[in-house]
């Protein structure tokens, strides 16, 4: 396939099963073009497509000031406009400025240009692939509506790095037979000009599906490293039916006298070989199920090449004498003209006036004579028998939210009746939502009459938002026993429906401070940016925020505010209030805090304090660190006052240069006004150009002189100056010079440090993780300068670590040769035995001996240079309960286990996902014979692992079982799932962990029973005790992935 060509599907229809390649359901569904397909199967006409090629002919894009342009065109005239959405899927790297293309019937073929900007994060985070996404196409022609072309990578360079880009590293196909999309290519391309030449090796991973040219690249040390060079992919013929196959053109780490490139890692390309050996005949679908007196239904058949000459195909039923349905023909005919023209057949089911239930009959396609006597795939027609008292309830269509989301079921009667039927419907069947604080109906009552019976008739459930976090709420809408004179539709039993309302609230505080608005949590956060000064000119300008709770409290909130000066007793500022009360009232306003500079009647320096904020309050969320944590706000005191006429002033936060270039930032204010006529200039001296560089001269005005904004002349740059020297973080002043003005005011000098971007010791390189088990993975070690004789130092791992077991090197020499070579030790993992988390693995380094004074005797502080992943299981079960119809079966009772508001599931695990311990039979399964993994599907137990039991908080130490190599628990339990003996909870599991035939139909139907478990159970109760009815509530074991 071209690089400017994809494959492209549409969400309308339906995917049939069938026994073709991909292709063939291209072809099925006339949505694509591209030449892997159209070359290989003579196609007629353009079909639908689009064409994307890059003017450059590189995929990437620089992330400062960098634009990619892209051609697009469509393939084919449309018969009306076509509208094509367009965006990136990660905006922090790149955007679109174009949000839509659209096509008419006249520029259709005319090439827009899709315009590409890369986004600079200021942060080195190294080149980003991100994927360039091309909505549903909305158009009136109907070959064009609703296709979707796959998203294409784009790769964002970084420019705080030297790097490697590959582009792009996914989305390339080619053709296994000669022609149109028989070859597709990619570029490599420097980010900088080397020093050396770099070179990089490519080979195919299987040269059997395609090979690549050139054998290596080879970029030299001038401008032209910065070009792109192409790499041509050629499939690769064979001979059987293999499907599509996937595989990656491999490029070798770079190799080059370079320090920055040598060793350098460069993306693999990941390919797709289009197979050209098809089946002969396509018939879809292969299934149909009718209703008996429904509509009909058809299927159809095309040939997928060129006969010689006419082919015919027979069509019989299995069941000749059926009464049930009949096909409108008996045999098809193909000829070289119409060979690919489907030709439907057309099945009528007949309705009958007895209950006699559903029928299958299969629609026979004999051997297609002059067709090499190809036999295609037969079609099964279900029938199904609407002769039945009773009605259909569909489960709900979706979730209900909070933030309004609507869903819908649907009810219809199984058969006519003689009558009118009546269901009244009851939204406040239970209790949680017998006051509708979860949702509504939009009717209260269905009437079904003999003519209308069949009509599904919807009633719209829609959530209601409570502003209280508690959790996923499930409720249930009683249909109530059927009222009718028609004898057998009189008192029908009720059903019921589940529905879901999903929680949109969070537990934390929603603060806006410097335009920025950040939910806080679980995690202490520190805001900072904030200034005053102690005269008390900038007010409270640059020192306010607004806060309020992420959701409706139960209980009031009480935040108290206090200040709290750092390292010092001195009270620079005053707070607008000391105490902020949110009730479940007033928890949406927003409340604002205001700091205004204070005068200390000393001239102690310009320095930090902080606003502290401590929580008092009742509701079981927001009195718990684990769900929230208070923020707190950093404030910088400019020392303005006393005996200072002219201060510095700076935000508070980090404050310091580095030598990347890095800025610090601040202005000079006055204590008292500056006269309109009076400027006060004030030369600025760096007092080490070596480490800092400054803004020669900055002016105070009568506009400017109780302001700190970044465009006024008051503020001064300062900037990091790099060195070669190892010197660490090196401290150093900026001169204030007496002002030239009529306050000819000498201002306190200002102290700040600049960091040292030279390192002795760089640990890196690191590839996998260790595991608790004797897993191992590997890290590198090299000198980050040049040494003037060799350099020899210990590494082990740190004296009582419980993560890492071993190194396979204890002693590590450098050269003046190889200083820069990466250096690779091993690290094996460490078992604990105990739930305790995915932890770092530390290692210790020995101090340097060695001739060269400079860094002799430096001692490399401890690193994790990887993380050892831990073998050991959690397990939990729920404080929430469930219906046995959890409406969305098993997904509905994983999801149940992950939620916020569940109060037993661990907070000391992050990024831990626990999925149920139930089966349903077909999308999970323990195991079909009960002592080995038979059948065994989606399975949550791990073989030969150990779990342990949700105790206190980590590390858990409770072992509950271990299980074998089937991942099934040996005999009984440990300890039980809980020690109340009045808690149950959803299985569906038997005693030997089969599926019992009683799993609410898959967790999701009414009217049925479920298999449960029961607490302070060790033996084959504690997982199979009994079943019951899912009308009642029973909690879920959860078991951690």
């Amino acid at each position: 396939m071209k690089e400017n060509e994809y494959r492209m599907t549409r969400t309308q229809e339906p995917v049939n099963t069938m026994k073709i390649s991909i292709l063939a359901l291209c072809l099925a569904f006339m949505a694509v073009t591209f030449t892997g397909c159209s070359g290989m199967l003579d196609v007629p006409g353009d079909a639908p497509g689009l064409n994307v090629s890059s003017s450059t002919g590189g995929y990437s894009v620089a992330e400062h000031d960098g634009t990619l342009d892209l051609n697009v065109t469509l393939n084919s005239r449309p018969s009306a406009d076509v509208t094509i959405p367009v965006s990136i899927n990660d905006t922090t790297e790149a955007e679109t400025r174009e949000a839509q293309l659209v096509f008419t019937p006249a520029n259709w073929s005319t090439a827009q240009v899709l315009h590409i900007d890369g986004n600079d994060e200021w942060i080195t985070d190294g080149n980003q692939n991100v994927s360039l996404v091309f909505g549903t196409f909305v158009s009136d022609d109907p070959g064009y509506a609703g296709l979707v072309k796959p998203s294409m990578g784009i790769t964002v360079i970084d420019d705080e790095t030297d790097s490697i880009v590959v582009s792009p590293v996914t989305g390339l196909t080619t053709t296994e037979a000669a022609g149109a999309g028989h070859t597709a290519t990619f570029t490599v391309v420097l980010s900088s000009n080397p020093t050396a030449n770099v070179v990089i090796t490519l080979t195919s991973s299987d040269t059997t599906e395609g090979t690549v040219s050139p054998g290596t690249l080879t970029f030299t040390p001038d401008d032209s490293a910065r070009v792109p060079q192409t790499v041509t992919i050629t499939g690769a013929d064979d001979i059987i039916y293999d499907r599509d196959v996937n595989y990656t053109i491999q490029l070798a780490n770079a190799v080059s006298a370079d320090a920055h490139y040598s060793g350098m890692a460069v993306s693999s390309v990941a390919v797709t070989t289009i197979d050209d050996e098809l089946p002969a005949v396509v018939v879809t679908p292969t299934t149909l199920t009718l209703a008996e007196d429904g509509a009909s239904g058809t299927f159809a058949v095309r040939l997928l090449n060129v006969p010689t000459g006419d082919v015919t195909i027979p069509l019989t039923l299995s069941d000749p004498a059926t009464t049930r349905m009949g096909i409108d023909k008996t045999s098809l005919t193909f000829t070289p003209g119409n060979y690919n023209v489907d030709q439907v057949v057309t099945v009528d089911p007949a309705a009958n006036a007895y209950d006699d239930g559903p029928v299958t009959v299969v629609v026979q396609l004999g051997a297609a004579a002059g067709y090499n006597d190809f036999d295609p795939d037969d079609v099964t027609v279900n029938i199904t028998d609407n002769d039945t008292v009773g009605m259909t309830v569909s489960s709900l269509s979706r979730p209900t939210t909070e933030d309004g989301q609507d869903a819908t079921f649907t009810v219809r009667l199984s058969s006519r009746p003689t009558d009118d039927v009546v269901i009244a419907v009851n939204e406040k069947y239970d209790a949680a939502n017998n006051l509708n604080q979860e949702g509504t109906v939009d009717t209260t009552s269905l009437t079904f009459t003999p003519l209308n019976w069949s009509s599904n008739q919807t009633v719209r459930v829609t959530g209601i938002n409570d502003d209280i976090l508690d959790g996923n709420i499930q409720y249930r809408i009683q249909l109530h026993v059927t009222s009718s004179n028609d004898a057998a539709y009189l008192g029908l039993a009720q059903r019921l429906v589940t529905v879901i309302n999903n929680d949109n609230d969070f537990i934390g505080f929603q603060v806006v401070a410097n335009g920025v608005t950040t939910n806080t949590g679980a995690s202490a956060v520190t805001f900072t940016g904030f200034a005053t000064d102690d005269a008390g000119n900038l007010g409270y300008d640059y020192a306010n925020f607004t806060i309020r709770p992420g959701s409706e409290p139960t209980a009031n909130i009480t935040l108290t505010l206090a200040l709290n000066a750092t390292g010092t007793t001195y009270q620079d500022g005053t707070l607008n209030t000391t105490t902020l009360l949110f009730t479940p009232l007033n928890w949406k306003v927003t409340q604002t805090v205001q700091v205004t500079g204070h005068s200390d009647g000393t001239n102690e320096g310009g320095h930090d304090y902080a606003v502290t904020v401590s929580i008092a309050t009742a509701d079981t969320y927001y009195s718990n660190p684990s769900y929230v944590k208070a923020p707190s706000f950093t404030i910088f005191s400019s020392d303005n006052d006393v005996n200072n006429e002219i201060a510095y002033c700076r935000k508070s936060g980090g404050f310091g240069t580095s030598e990347g270039g890095g800025k610090a930032y601040f202005w000079l204010i006055t204590k008292d006004p500056v006269a309109l006529s009076d400027d006060e200039p004030v030369a600025l001296e760096s007092t080490d150009t070596s480490e800092g560089t400054v803004t020669a001269n900055v002016t105070i005005t009568s506009a400017n002189w109780d302001r700190l904004e970044d465009a006024d002349s008051n503020r001064a740059a300062v900037t990091g100056v790099d060195d070669a020297d190892v010197d660490g973080s090196v401290l150093y002043t900026i001169d204030i010079h007496q002002s030239t003005g009529p306050l000819a005011y000498e201002a306190p000098d200002v102290a700040l440090r600049n960091s040292d971007n030279e390192q002795v010791i760089i640990v890196g390189n690191a590839v996998g993780s260790t595991t608790e088990n004797g897993g191992t993975a590997t890290f590198g070690v090299k000198l980050g300068i040049q040494p003037t004789d060799n350099v020899s130092f210990t590494i082990a791992i740190k004296t009582g670590s419980t993560e890492g077991e071993s190194l396979d090197v204890s002693d590590l020499t450098f050269t003046n040769a190889n200083w820069s070579d990466w250096q690779t030790i091993t690290i094996t993992g460490k078992d604990d035995h105990q739930v305790d988390g995915n932890a770092a693995s530390y290692v210790s380094f020995g101090p340097i001996s060695t001739a060269d004074l400079r860094i002799d005797g430096y001692q490399h502080p401890d690193v994790a240079p990887v993380v050892n992943i831990d073998n050991d299981k959690l397990i939990y079960v729920t404080n929430a309960t469930y219906y046995g119809n959890l409406n969305g079966g098993i997904a509905e009772a994983d999801g149940n286990c992950n939620l916020l508001a569940e109060t037993n599931k661990p907070t000391d695990l992050p990024g831990a996902t626990f999925l149920s311990l139930m089966v349903d039979g077909t999308t999970r399964i323990a195991t079909t014979d009960g002592s080995t993994d038979a059948g065994q599907t989606n399975w949550v137990l791990l073989p030969n692992t150990e779990y342990y039991l949700k105790s206190g908080s980590k590390p858990y130490t409770q072992n509950i079982f271990t299980t074998n190599e089937y991942g099934l628990p040996s005999g009984a339990l440990l300890v039980p799932f809980t020690t109340n003996a009045g808690d149950t909870f959803w299985t569906g599991l038997n005693a030997d962990w089969t599926t019992s035939t009683d799993t609410c139909g898959g967790w999701t139907l009414d009217l049925t029973q479920g298999r449960y478990g029961s607490g302070n159970k060790t033996d084959a109760n504690a997982i199979s005790a009994g079943s019951a009815s899912n009308g009642v509530v029973k909690k879920i074991i959860a078991v951690q992935q």
